[in-house]
């Protein structure tokens, strides 16, 4: 009834003993493969008995998926706009995402890290790559294909007065409709306003 110790093989070869209940080993593989455990138990006489194989198989990392979602390829924006760039990331093996961090031009603007990923920028005018890489928790990582966004400088919207027309005359009290045509080329018109000096 008196338990020497136990001791622990991988693959028929000796990893280590323990001399005390609860009876535990800990082994860290290094190469991906299928292992076969086997313990054998000793009494203080020596007597040993063997346990029952246990198979088990050790995976390579396989590292994260990840794609930029919003904004679209060749999407157009203007500057001072903020950006929002959105990802999707995920870990096959063991859907265990570390962080993503998020690149402009290859430059490292961000970092999110828990789901959903994202990060907001507000470039200056210019053509920009937007790349995000995921990694996972044993550092396997992965960068998205890149999405080319276009951002441009604000342009002036135009306005003109079509009426009244220039040099029209009114009598004192008379009410006086003023229209006019206002367009942007980039945004659109949010408002107009009149001005009577």
């Amino acid at each position: 009834g008196l338990i020497d110790s136990v001791a622990f093989y991988v693959n028929g070869g000796w990893k280590g003993i323990d001399v005390s209940s609860p009876y535990t080993f800990t082994v860290t593989p290094s190469v991906a493969g299928t292992y076969s455990l086997t313990t054998i138990a000793y009494d203080h006489r020596l007597a040993s008995t063997s346990s029952s194989v246990v198979t088990y198989t050790v995976n390579n990392n396989v590292a994260p998926t990840i794609s930029i979602t919003t904004p679209t390829n060749n999407a157009v924006f203007i500057a001072t706009d903020p950006i929002n760039i959105a990802v999707t990331a995920n870990d096959p093996d063991e859907s265990l995402i570390d962080s993503v961090q998020f690149l402009v031009n290859g430059v490292r603007v961000g970092r999110d890290i828990s789901s959903p990923y994202s990060f907001t920028v507000t470039p200056v005018a210019g053509t920009y790559t937007l790349t995000a890489t995921a990694y996972d928790h044993r550092s396997a990582s992965t960068t998205s294909t890149g999405i080319v966004v276009v951002v441009n400088n604000n342009v002036l919207p135009t306005v003109s007065i079509t009426a009244p027309a220039g040099g029209t005359y009114y009598l004192p009290g008379a009410t006086v409709n003023i229209t006019a045509n206002a367009g942007d080329s980039d945004q659109g018109i949010d408002s107009v306003t009149f001005l009577v000096d």
